[in-house]
């Protein structure tokens, strides 16, 4: 029965480490999503920037 106990405090043990491995994995992949949107964000602020240069100088031509 001791063995028993001993085993199933091991599995639990294991469990919780898995659990809180798991939500830093999902820390991270939310941390990675924040950086791929202020990414894209600064994309397309340098896209509108580059468009504006552009169209200004079409019309100066």
């Amino acid at each position: 029965f001791e063995v028993e106990n001993e085993n199933l405090n091991q599995e639990r043990t294991r469990m919780e480490s898995e659990r809180e491995l798991l939500k830093i994995k999902q820390e991270k992949l939310d941390l990675e999503i924040e950086n791929l949107q202020i990414k894209k964000e600064n994309f397309e602020a340098k896209r509108e920037k580059l468009d504006r240069e552009l169209a200004k100088l079409e019309s100066e031509s």
